[in-house]
């Protein structure tokens, strides 16, 4: 018989040991041990193989039944087990394992009543209960495991976001159990979910009244409920409710810290983390209350370099010297730095990292090499920072980090300007250039030394030492990367930085990238297919395409483009939608070539007036969009055009084309903002307006959960950056002016009762702080055509920021003055009545 088998003892424990041998009679039970009838479910396979194998000899307390297999289903072996519990225990009702389904509802309870359950677990006083489930597995369910799987309908609903299934479940419970605290708050977070908002205030205001003992579920309930409703600071007092009716519990502590890192109340952040620490000394909760003093400095600059940095530094040294002089982990160190860097004490911070203490960091080598000589520049330790990114650029894998030139050229020229001996400062000028030279001669391939060599150019022409012959002619240079690395895309934007500094020799500039592009175009021509249309020209290849890019760029950077006449510039616009047609199937070029030619077509709308040159500009670029969907400008362009002409649709099907979400939503918003508004789509600006504000509830509850997760992770040096980006989005002139608008349109256009009319119009109840506003915009998103260009969108910018400000006032002005509706209310109601009695209800 070479099966295994469940062996059920029943009778005496004596009976049971004269027959099971060495099998121990162990019996679990809720209310410690019990005596006389003694009943254990047991898995003794190899006692059952070798004893009672053959079936002989088995006493008669013990019971052999076989576990499902190939041979015997469930089942089958279940009713096995039944008629094996009733020779036992014929007086006792037998459970199967699989639950039973209630019919009238479907919810899987169990198949006894509630009245039951309790009494299975409540007996009378003085009686013993001694009955237990058996099956293949033990099942001993408390009153909360209960409570859990009932829930589980509505969490899973909850989850799935299917409200209404949510609270048809939560409703179902609360028949059973109407005093169920969870589920109460679940149906409230349901209904939140059906913006059926007031029901919902409404529950939580009752369970939080009637609540005394504050479970987890419950509170997590809670916490998801406030979340929904955008109302973190009642979170904080849910928690502090919590923590001073039950006793001092580390979990309770720690969600009520968390809550308040949500709502960046640093203060009491402080006050819970001590708490936290002298509850459960631990480090983590140490560093908390470390890290929350630090963003009270961050917040009060001057009460921070007065007290509380030197506070946060002493709390430091104490769990320092409690370590005996240690550093535990990471996060001990990395705080450490940020203190003293606060504390304007970069020396120390290097240091440190330069210390055995940084062997505990997860920086990369480069990454960490990078951190220690930003923190000596900002130390003004020349001679080190000069020694020291020397060093890292005599390496190959170095000469690319574009930081470590410019501390290089900092500390070179700084040293210059401290020394007194001219001699020495040569010495130092020409050590730096000793390692531009090197770098290009170690690693022809790389960019980075010949832009350095650009960089160390015009360092010394501002500082009055440049040398041509000794340090390279500027136009030599820039035609010699040209030349070097036309066929990459980044060709122009490395040049375009250092194009300034042959300003006046720019014939000489575009001259010789035209004769390099000519000889790119030659070299071609001799070993390229032809083309199979009329104009018999070769299917341009990757490096061809990158060189006509660079050529127009650098020609419309000096200004040529605008410059020309509308018949010239539409040549030049017409040469270039030829050389697209004959480029490869590579993407960017392509896409590049596209972006030109519609830049030359929206200058000849803006500067002749040519609308049709507008509706040419806006088919290329769809056709670039098409053709080349990873190339982002095309649609942003689009974007910009058909806000001019009034189509949010199709910026909306861009948008969600190029996937923009949080923060460019914000930076981006600017691109059409008033489009259907100006265009009189009342239905768009609706959608659109609701939609930014819904974002900005969403941003701030996201960024609240990246504090929490930074505090819990120990992320510190991040903390302060996303509390920066909390307090921004928070404040961005943009979710201000979409409120407005939207409360104006709508007020305007969309609410019919008057009523309804007075609330959307008062809104809040403190008008919109102007001034304090952050403008988040991005206008620097289309690259500047020309140098004029560049200095125009940093003015526009500025002038985007008053034009907002100016406009979004006005509409805030129109609505304080509508705000006087709501003391007209009461007249109005009045007005109503009369003209009802008057027979004229028409009129109104």
């Amino acid at each position: 018989m070479g099966k295994e088998y469940c062996c059920f003892r029943g009778g005496s424990r004596r009976e049971t040991e004269e027959a099971g041998g060495a099998a121990e009679d162990r019996v679990a039970a809720d209310r410690g041990e019990r005596s006389g009838l003694s009943i254990s479910h047991t898995l003794l396979p190899s006692l059952t193989k070798e004893r009672y194998a053959s079936g002989a000899d088995v006493p008669s307390n013990v019971g052999l039944l076989r576990l499902p297999d190939a041979t015997a289903d469930y089942g089958t072996v279940m009713e096995e087990a039944k008629t094996l519990f009733a020779r036992f225990w014929p007086d006792r009702d037998f459970l199967p394992r699989a639950l039973k389904k209630e019919q009238e509802d479907g919810e899987p309870f169990d198949a006894r009543d509630d009245e039951g359950e309790v009494k299975d677990e409540k007996k009378e006083e003085g009686v013993k209960e001694e009955s237990t489930l058996i099956s293949c597995s033990s099942l001993v369910m408390s009153a909360k495991a209960v409570e859990e799987r009932r829930l589980r309908l509505v969490y899973d609903a909850l989850d799935n976001f299917n409200s209404k299934k949510a609270l048809q479940e939560s409703d179902k419970v609360l028949k059973k159990h109407p005093n169920m605290q969870t589920a109460k708050v679940l149906r409230a977070l349901a209904l939140i979910r059906l913006e059926r908002l007031t029901e919902a205030a409404q529950i939580l205001e009752d369970v939080q009244a009637a609540m005394e003992e504050y479970d987890e579920a419950t509170l997590q309930a809670f916490v998801h409920c406030f979340k929904e409703l955008n109302q973190p600071e009642r979170i904080c007092s849910i928690y502090e409710k919590a923590v001073a009716k039950g006793k001092a519990d580390e979990n309770l502590m720690s969600h009520l810290f968390m809550s308040y890192a949500r709502v960046c109340n640093f203060k009491d952040q402080q006050k819970t983390a001590l708490a936290l620490y002298r509850l459960q000394p631990s480090q983590p909760y140490y560093l908390w209350a470390v890290m929350s003093v630090v963003m009270q400095a961050t917040e009060n600059p001057d009460m921070g370099a007065k007290m509380l940095l030197p506070l946060a530094q002493k709390m430091l040294t104490k769990v320092h010297d409690e370590n005996k002089k240690e550093w535990k982990n990471a996060q001990e160190v990395e705080l450490t730095v940020l203190v003293l860097e606060k504390q304007g004490r970069q020396a120390e911070a290097a240091d440190l990292l330069d210390s055995d203490a940084a062997a505990l960091l997860t920086h990369s080598s480069a990454m960490l090499m990078i951190r220690v000589l930003q923190l000596r520049v900002a130390a003004k330790q020349w001679q080190t920072v000069l020694e020291r990114s020397e060093e890292a650029l005599g390496r190959v894998e170095g000469v690319d980090q574009w930081l470590l030139w410019t501390y290089l050229f900092d500390a070179a020229f700084a040293l210059a300007d401290e020394c007194s001996d001219e001699e020495e400062k040569q010495k130092l000028i020409d050590r730096a250039f000793s390692v531009v030279t090197q770098a290009c001669e170690m690693a022809p391939g790389y960019r980075g030394p010949y832009m350095a060599h650009f960089e160390f150019v015009a360092r010394t022409e501002r500082a009055g030492v440049y040398k041509a012959d000794k340090y390279g002619d500027a136009v030599a240079l820039i035609l010699a990367y040209a030349r070097r690395f036309h066929s990459r895309p980044s060709c122009f934007v490395d040049l375009v930085k250092w194009l300034h500094v042959a300003k006046d020799r720019q014939d000489e500039v575009e001259s010789g990238i035209s004769a390099i592009v000519d000889e790119v175009m030659r070299k071609a021509l001799q070993t390229a297919p032809k083309g199979d249309d009329d104009t018999d020209c070769p299917t341009r290849n990757l490096g061809e395409c990158w060189a006509i890019v660079l050529q127009e760029r650098v020609r419309r950077w000096y200004g040529r483009e605008t410059a020309a006449g509308p018949t010239e510039r539409r040549s030049r616009v017409l040469r270039l939608a030829r050389a697209q047609l004959h480029t490869s199937s590579v993407q960017q070029p392509s896409a590049a070539m596209a972006a030109l030619t519609a830049e030359g077509l929206y200058l000849s709308y803006r500067r002749d007036g040519d609308t049709r040159s507008l509706y040419e500009a806006l088919l290329i670029l769809e056709t670039a969009s098409r053709n080349w969907p990873e190339d982002h400008l095309s649609r942003l362009v689009l974007m910009h055009i058909y806000s001019l002409l009034g189509v949010p649709g199709r910026m909306r099907q861009l948008s969600e084309q190029l996937d923009i979400k949080m923060v460019q939503r914000d930076s981006l918003g600017h691109l059409g903002f008033h489009a259907a508004e100006f265009g009189g789509q009342v239905h768009f600006c609706t959608i659109h307006y609701t939609s930014l504000g819904d974002f900005y509830d969403l941003a701030d509850r996201e960024i609240s959960e990246c504090l929490v997760a930074a505090y819990k992770n120990g992320a510190f040096t991040q903390i302060e950056g996303v509390a920066g980006m909390r307090r921004k989005m928070r404040k961005s002139i943009m979710a201000t002016a979409a409120d407005v608008a939207n409360r104006w349109i709508s007020a305007a256009f969309s609410l019919k009762v008057v009523e309804h009319v007075v609330t959307i119009m008062k809104g809040d109840e403190e008008p919109a702080e102007w001034d304090s506003l952050s403008d988040n915009r991005d206008y620097t998103i289309f690259p500047a055509a020309d140098q004029a260009g560049a200095d125009e969108a940093k003015e526009y910018a500025a002038w985007a920021r008053e034009e907002m400000t100016v406009k979004e006032s006005l509409s805030a002005l129109s609505d304080a003055t509508r705000r006087a509706a709501d003391a007209l209310g009461e007249q109005m109601e009045r007005a109503k009545d009369k003209v009802g009695r008057l027979g004229l209800g028409g009129v109104c």
